[in-house]
Parts: C-alpha cells; sequence; structure tokens
C-alpha cells in the first residue's frame, strides 16, 4: 500500500472524528456545565490538530 492512499485514508477518518466532535459542541446547551463544555472544546482541539498533522503529512508526501 502506498503513502499517499494511507495519509488519505487516516485524513478522511480524522475528517470524521472532527466532525463528530464538532458536533458534540454543537448539541451542548445553554445550561451545560463548564467542565462538559470545556472536554468537548478540548476534544475538538485534539481531534483538529490530528487531522491537520495528518494533511500535513500528505501534502508533504504528494510534493515528493
Amino acid at each position: 500500500m502506498n503513502q499517499i492512499a494511507k495519509l488519505e485514508r487516516q485524513l478522511a477518518a480524522a475528517e470524521k472524528r472532527t466532525e463528530k466532535a464538532a458536533a458534540a459542541r454543537r448539541s451542548l446547551g445553554p445550561g451545560s456545565t463548564r467542565a462538559r463544555i470545556t472536554t468537548a472544546n478540548a476534544r475538538w482541539a485534539a481531534a483538529a490538530e490530528e487531522r491537520d498533522r495528518i494533511y500535513e503529512q500528505l501534502q508533504k508526501a504528494r510534493e515528493r
């Protein structure tokens, strides 16, 4: 399996995780506790960082 195809699959999965985390953030109501909001934000941020990291790796692999 070549590196680009592997990274493309990883990126697709990371994008799904990021969207799922974003949906969880959006679904929090106005009465949500600070802890729930902070946790949702942290999960989304971690997923977005992973997505961005994989995207950068994919761009570098395509340049080779």
